[in-house]
């Protein structure tokens, strides 16, 4: 079985969600919030790989499991006090998809709130492998052939607190600047905890910084003049606020869970990503405001 497992978060068990439900909105919030972080920890338990020691039928491919379940994470979420019925037996939850199209799951937030940590991600999972077409029911009958197994990857995780960071210097946006851009290449496979910087940080596999066989075009204008510049190589500039900065790359294609990000540097300090996964030819550009200059915490 892979080691890579599921967190249960401590604090959000059935009595703190409980708790939260004694009011009518803040239990629709609650409910919200948990399937959110629910998905998010299968959707992250899938890009590290854990989906590969599940017993799935013989006609699904891990490959068409890992694929239509993320794309399942793409559906709406609603909460609300409305009893759910699928034929006479009443549900927890349930998956459709409405009039324009548009996929939703739809739960009971105090049959899902009071339901245990475990079971709702059994009950979650479900939901998403039904939207996907992995997990179809038969008239009042639910199929959890492959739901059942997710409790099995569970381990109690004690959940991140809020804690006092250290002030982190600043760049005076109004003085002369320094700026850098680099494309890099790499496979996404979750987050981790900076225990340093108290933030999380995106996780990449075989990183690449600058891959030769992309090509790629930096630039920035003064005096209404673009000057171009290649990936690393260090342009100066009278102020880093206000300062235009081009970019085009040609022929990008990351595949499984690969992506390609293009960052952008100012004085050392990163003030700008944006990630790729498809491009025959994009060029883009953004201006330097006060904004680009504030922390970026992932």
């Amino acid at each position: 079985m892979k080691t890579i497992i599921l967190f249960i978060w401590i604090l959000s068990s059935t009595s703190v969600w409980a708790v939260m439900d004694n009011e009518k909105g803040n239990g629709g919030d609650s409910c919200e919030n948990r399937i959110k972080i629910i998905r998010d920890d299968i959707e992250s338990w899938i890009f590290k790989g854990g989906s590969k020691g599940l017993r799935i039928p013989e006609n699904i491919s891990s490959d068409q499991y890992n694929l239509k379940m993320l794309n399942a994470f793409k559906s709406s979420i609603t909460c609300n006090d409305e009893k759910i019925y699928i034929g006479a037996s009443e549900k927890t939850c349930k998956n459709f998809k409405d009039n324009n199209g548009i996929k939703w799951i739809q739960c009971n937030f105090n049959r899902f709130n009071n339901t245990k940590d475990a079971d709702q991600y059994r009950l979650i999972h479900h939901e998403y492998a039904g939207i996907s077409g992995f997990e179809v029911n038969t008239d009042e009958e639910s199929d959890y052939t492959i739901s059942n197994q997710i409790t099995d990857y569970l381990k109690p995780e004690t959940i991140l607190r809020l804690a006092v960071i250290p002030n982190k210097k600043r760049i005076d946006a109004n003085q002369p600047c320094t700026i850098t851009a680099a494309l890099e290449y790499g496979e996404f496979v979750g987050y981790t905890w900076n225990e340093d910087l108290q933030q999380e940080q995106i996780v990449f596999q075989n990183l690449t910084t600058n891959p030769t066989s992309t090509p790629v075009l930096f630039g920035i204008y003064v005096d209404g003049k673009r000057i171009n510049f290649k990936s690393n190589e260090k342009i100066r500039v009278e102020k880093c606020l206000d300062t235009e900065i081009y970019w085009r790359v040609r022929q990008l294609y990351a595949q499984g869970s690969s992506v390609y990000r293009i960052k952008i540097y100012a004085n050392n300090q990163e003030v700008l990503r944006t990630s790729f996964k498809k491009v025959t030819s994009h060029s883009d550009f953004t201006v330097l405001s006060e904004n680009n200059f504030e922390e970026i915490n992932y």
